[in-house]
């Protein structure tokens, strides 16, 4: 069974090359940048407060390439021209990280490094399977900004425009200083706040320090709240133990708009939280795996629901899972920090298994470090001796940890709470200078549906890697999905800024899948399901953690 398993358990991946199309043979609504009319809008009073989207976060990692295709970005670009490159003479600044730019950290001896953490496309096997790996390359010298030549742009003497900040949640917006006075830890506040060299302002005083003194209308976008859901569906409903609270989300959202509201002549673009259970984090291996145990006649899988330690009824209960919930969008999804675990369905033995659960229970297990050290010791005992006789996932004793699966009641929970942060959002348009919506939710809803989403004459999809809306992390959306976003502000600014801004062509942008030591782009086919083995569960770890997962502990 268990050589079965793993030899079906195999990705097969075939590398294709896009390129963009000079000839104008497609159909577009889109046109170059900088050959519109402007009226009152200048990219030079435009901010954008955001999370790791807003920044441009691709791949598990904050890189040029990915910055200055991000959503505002764009903007700016389409309104002023191909010079804006958030650096320089550009009026829109951005703190442009060069190649392999910055996503994790790692140790060396006693220092920790910065390193990039990017998901590249690493080499082939002997077979030609290209293998995908985690550019460990140091950020450039490895130390923090502004010692660090490869932070551009670290010292610009006013605060950037692009405040898109990774990780953090609501709270931090108008709350957060530093890293370590905010509610998500996230290091990224220290790289983009800089504080208290910019007077130690938080994200939306920052925007009011820039803003307020210049004159004409002025525009801040604010998409802000999906790491207030998303760090609990990425981590399968373990940590955070559930969203941010509905009343405590409406509360800081009307905080931080009110505060930007008291910005005199500014106009506010507010966007809304997609569906989290619908992205390739948690759609990818649900599929796949069903296939599986469906192949080998395996009726259903045990997982611990409600828990993190197996085999301890405090903490959790083993529960049966059928073939035919796996990756049913309403019953049960697998993360893609399970690909590793789900290889070793129906093991009873080895060091894999030993190792693993050594791993996760005393390493990566929210539940369990607060327990007494004795403790934490017992368990880990208990659980190794069970391991080496039931077989995992298909026994009561030793079941799948639930952070590797998002069941039907934590489907639930996090959809509702979408719905309500949605409903919050909502009610602010046409209040006080909020002049318009971008309605994400029902854009990905739509995509969804359809299987997809024809632009400029692509098709596009949802399909991690392949169908050209997400980057490898399986969480941040690629180029094209960002001038698909951009497209929708920029005709809200049009309409309000008595503007004819052109809208960006999305079948020129990139796909953002980068192979190792390049900057070319490449598609990754997963057509062919054969192989697990090629995905580092730990990547998707530390991309969860972006996205607000496992706050209880330090990001790196």
């Amino acid at each position: 069974m268990q050589r079965l398993l793993l030899a079906v358990l195999l990705f097969t991946f075939s590398l294709t090359y896009l390129s963009c199309t000079p000839e104008r043979t497609f159909p577009t609504e889109g046109g170059e940048p900088g050959t519109g009319t402007l009226g009152s809008f200048d990219a030079s009073r435009y901010v954008a407060i955001g999370n790791s989207i807003t920044a441009g976060f691709l791949s598990n990692s904050l890189y040029e390439a990915g910055q200055v295709n991000s959503y505002p970005a764009l903007i700016a670009r389409q309104a002023h021209g191909k010079s804006e490159n958030g650096i320089g003479q550009s009026k829109f600044q951005m703190p442009i990280i060069a190649e392999p730019g910055f996503g994790a950290a790692v140790s060396v001896g006693t220092n920790t490094v910065l390193a990039s953490g990017r998901i590249e496309l690493g080499g082939f096997s002997s077979t030609g399977t290209p293998i995908t790996f985690t550019n460990t390359s140091p950020t450039g010298n490895g130390q923090p900004p502004p010692n660090n030549p490869a932070f551009r742009n670290a010292t610009l003497a006013r605060p950037y425009n692009n405040l898109g900040i990774p990780g953090i949640v609501m709270g931090d917006a108008t709350l957060a200083i530093t890293s370590a006075n905010s509610v998500s830890r996230s290091p990224f506040i220290d790289i983009m706040l800089r504080n208290p060299l910019l007077g130690n302002r938080s994200p939306v005083q920052q925007a009011a320090a820039l803003l307020a003194p210049q004159q004409g209308d002025k525009l801040v976008t604010f998409w802000l709240g999906n790491n207030d859901v998303l760090g609990y569906a990425t981590s399968g409903g373990v940590s955070p133990a559930a969203p941010t609270p509905t009343a405590t989300f409406t509360l800081l959202y009307n905080r931080a708009l009110d505060s930007l509201r008291r910005i005199p002549n500014t106009k506010i673009i507010v966007a809304n939280i997609p569906d989290v259970t619908a992205i390739p984090f948690t759609t990818t291996l649900g599929p796949l795996l069903r296939t599986l145990l469906t192949v080998n006649r395996i009726p259903g899988i045990f997982y611990q629901r409600g828990g993190t330690v197996p085999a301890n009824p405090a903490i959790g209960v083993p529960t049966q899972l059928a073939t035919t919930d796996i990756g049913n969008p309403t019953r049960a999804l697998i993360l893609l920090t399970g690909s590793a675990a789900i290889q070793q369905i129906g093991a009873t033995n080895g060091v894999f298994a030993r190792s693993y659960w050594v791993n996760i229970l005393a390493t990566a297990n929210p539940a369990i470090r607060t327990l007494p050290a004795a403790q934490q010791d017992t368990i880990i005992r208990q659980t190794l001796n069970i391991v080496t006789t039931a077989p995992f996932a298909l026994s009561p004793q030793n079941p799948l940890p639930n952070q590797f699966i998002l069941d039907d009641g934590e489907i639930a929970v996090a959809r509702q709470a979408i719905q309500e942060f949605n409903n919050a959002i909502r009610a602010q348009v046409g209040q006080g200078g909020v002049v318009g919506l971008v309605d994400i939710n029902g854009i990905f809803n739509n995509i969804v549906r359809n299987g997809g989403i024809e632009v400029d004459g692509e098709w596009l999809k949802t399909d991690l890697a392949t169908g050209g809306l997400f980057s490898m992390d399986g969480v941040h959306p690629s180029p094209k999905a960002h001038g698909i976003v951009a497209n929708e502000f920029i005709r809200i600014i049009n309409r309000e800024f008595n503007a004819n801004i052109p809208l960006v062509i999305v079948r020129d942008l990139p796909n953002g899948i980068v192979q190792a030591g390049r900057s070319t782009s490449a598609a990754i086919d997963f057509s062919n399901p054969e192989s697990l083995k090629f995905i580092d569960p730990k990547v998707y770890e530390t991309a969860a953690r972006h996205c607000g997962a496992f706050r209880d502990y330090p990001l790196f």
